[in-house]
């Protein structure tokens, strides 16, 4: 649900839009911002699990 509202928001043509005010221009496009920066962290933490894990589990099975 948030990832289909997150998907909107980042294809939403605002310019195409002529009666949009600054101020909701402004919103939008900081909201935009900080929402793609939170995904890019997440997808930054689940790599470092992954190989987090992994490195674990070459420690555990004894093939480092």
């Amino acid at each position: 649900m948030i990832t289909m509202f997150i998907f909107l928001v980042l294809n939403f043509p605002i310019e195409k839009s002529g009666d949009i005010s600054i101020y909701w221009y402004k919103i939008i496009y900081y909201t935009t911002a900080v929402s793609a920066s939170i995904i890019a962290g997440m997808v930054v933490t689940v790599i470092l699990l992954l190989y987090y894990t992994i490195s674990d589990l070459i420690e555990i099975l004894g093939y480092g």
